[in-house]
């Protein structure tokens, strides 16, 4: 056994005979994925070396590759699975079950070798042998192995098709046809894929930014390159659901040993939630794999409510975990409180979807507050006074038709419409909310049907303003207003820069709003006073106090 570091990982890696012994290997092994192939650890080392330094245990017997161990150390000193977490599992890889020995023989060799602080691999699937490593005197006090629920889904077309043919289903289906040409297509295509993947990382980072707060594609540039890469090797299975040209959702997964896992990029457009384009893309998807030979489809382990809605089939999956003995046991003192309550809360009627979005609802506020709090109490009431003209409340405004529409296209800022790329530049420096709950009110927004009209600046988001074709959702005594349809709302203005005179700008961007309405009854609701000045065409004329 030996263990190579760095370049010596490399040069080991990229020797011509390596690739063939290794694929041989990971074949024979019952429990290898597609994230422990050749292709992917080679391609991974690659372009994640200067974040990641490459790590290797290598078993050889009489000259036969007979166990690799895949790993990297990242720059707090932790030792991860090769992948980091674009390796759904990450695992050794033996020539047969009978690998206890390897692995002790691997963790002690990281152990003693290696500064480091310790080692956590997310996830190892549940059919790994060898984990028995951390019952050994040895390891008992600083392994810590935590079991997560699997689900799978089984290619079954016809199980598929008959959830497509629920009367739920089939009447979103109908719907979206009724809006355009719904097409499902699979991607197999270098250029066309080349083409499409950055609407795709676009919607992918818009609604993990949202929900999770998290932006994997702008906070890292090789995961693009890597997607890319692994397409040219062909581990990626992609597939798109579009109405006409717009890609309501997706799927790009990493494939091998007739799987396909959830994990590269998946998406669903805002712009059609209410048709649950996701669910109608999996199911589909499901269809599809059948036909090509699949056997599953891997939603990842978690416990997603879409994943639960979806699974055929549950396994486990572990996360483990080696360090020092006081961490080790503060991490199960821990994992054992969280038990308890969450045990005691479920006696008590609380579901697991009811504790998830609780939990998600706390850390969402919390880094609200932190962000409030980092930039100081003389900040947050400041921009309390400057926010308050752009506020959803105020002086409703109506404009007058005087003229003709000719002189509305001319001369406007030529705002982006639903632009998700603009709204991914808000810069939360210097602003009440975070990026998050930006994204999260925009995701919500856009989910109920509002337009959003954007300009941005300098790679910033400089201005927005919402459009709504309901106005008595939001208009506060509409009792008393009398609103004829066809009706929109201009509404909750947002500029990057406040305190100066922003009056030119927004009725320019008014403009705008009307060109793409000329149609309707156009309602302004804002604070400011400068709408009394008149649009060539058009009067502007305040008709209520909200």
């Amino acid at each position: 056994m030996k263990l190579l570091l760095g370049n010596n990982a490399l040069d080991y890696l990229f020797d011509p005979d390596i690739k063939s012994k290794w694929n041989r290997l990971a074949g024979q092994c019952q429990w290898a994925t597609a994230f422990q192939q050749w292709e992917f650890i080679s391609s991974w080392y690659q372009l994640y070396k200067d974040q990641y330094q490459p790590v290797l245990v290598l078993e050889n017997q009489e000259g036969i590759l007979t166990g690799v161990f895949p790993l990297a150390m990242d720059q707090k000193g932790w030792i991860i699975g090769a992948g980091a977490d674009q390796a759904e599992y990450q695992v050794w890889i033996y020539q047969n079950e009978n690998c206890l020995d390897f692995v002790h023989k691997a963790i002690q060799l990281l152990w003693n070798e290696l500064p480091l602080n310790g080692i956590h691999l997310k996830y190892l699937p549940y059919s790994t042998p060898g984990l028995e490593f951390n019952s050994l005197r040895q390891w008992k006090n600083r392994t810590l192995l935590k079991t997560h629920p699997h689900p799978l889904l089984l290619a079954d077309g016809e199980a598929m098709s008959r959830e497509l043919g629920k009367k739920n289903k089939r009447e979103k289906v109908n719907r979206l046809k009724r809006r355009g040409a719904l097409n499902f297509e699979r991607i197999t295509d270098q250029n066309l894929f080349d083409h499409i993947i950055d609407d795709l990382i676009t919607q992918c980072d818009f609604r993990k930014g949202a929900v999770y707060g998290n932006q994997l594609f702008s906070d890292d540039p090789f995961r693009k390159p890597f997607l890319i890469k692994l397409f040219q090797l062909g581990l990626l299975h992609v597939t798109l659901l579009k109405l006409d040209e717009e890609i309501i959702a997706s799927n790009v997964g990493v494939m091998g040993n007739k799987w396909v896992h959830l994990q590269g990029i998946n998406t669903h457009s805002p712009f059609q939630a209410k048709h649950s384009p996701g669910i109608l893309h999996f199911l589909m998807l499901g269809q599809l794999l059948e036909k090509e030979g699949f056997e599953v489809f891997d939603l990842t382990p978690g416990a997603d409510p879409y994943k639960s809605m979806l699974a055929n089939q549950y396994q486990e999956a572990y996360e483990l975990t080696i360090g020092h003995p006081l961490p080790i046991l503060k991490r199960k003192w821990k994992q054992g409180i969280n038990k308890w309550v969450k045990d005691g809360l479920k006696n008590k009627g609380y579901s697991d979807r009811f504790l998830k979005s609780s939990k998600a609802n706390f850390i969402f506020k919390k880094q609200q507050w932190l962000h409030i709090i980092k930039q100081g109490p003389i900040f947050y009431f400041k921009k309390l006074l400057l926010n308050k003209n752009s506020s959803e409340s105020g002086h409703l405004w109506k404009i007058e038709k005087n003229g003709g529409f000719d002189s509305v296209k001319q001369n406007g800022l030529n705002l982006e419409k639903n632009n998700l790329k603009d709204l991914l530049k808000y810069d939360p420096k210097g602003e009440l909310v975070t990026k998050q709950a930006f994204l999260m009110d925009c995701m919500k927004r856009l989910e109920e049907g509002q337009q959003v009209y954007t300009y941005t600046k300098n790679n910033k988001l400089d201005f927005l303003v919402w459009l709504t074709h309901q106005p008595q959702s939001i208009i506060k005594k509409s009792n008393k207003l009398d609103i004829k349809t066809p009706s929109c709302l201009i509404y909750n203005f947002y500029y990057r820069v406040k305190g100066q005179n922003n009056g030119p700008l927004t009725l320019l961007a008014i403009k705008d709003c009307i060109t793409h309405n000329l149609d309707k009854n156009i309602l302004i609701l804002s604070n400011q006073d400068y709408f009394q000045n008149k649009i060539e065409g058009f009067e502007i004329k305040p008709v209520l106090e909200v």
